[in-house]
């Protein structure tokens, strides 16, 4: 199985990334996405702003 190479541009920064799927989920329905470091795309978003985000919110859930 090969991977397959794409670009795509990240929903919030707006910048073109590559991203590489390898295969898909347990369920086989949906692909896996990660960048050339091996993090994951979430959807749109790139991996580096998706964890932008998910640290945010959490400072906000937690009040701090």
């Amino acid at each position: 199985m090969s991977n397959e190479i794409q670009t795509k541009q990240c929903k919030i920064c707006n910048e073109i990334k590559p991203r590489i799927q390898l295969g898909t989920f347990t369920n086989g329905k949906n692909k896996r996405w990660v960048d050339d470091t091996g993090k994951q795309w979430s959807g749109l978003k790139c991996p580096d702003c998706q964890r932008k985000r998910a640290l945010v919110y959490m400072h906000r859930i937690r009040g701090k």
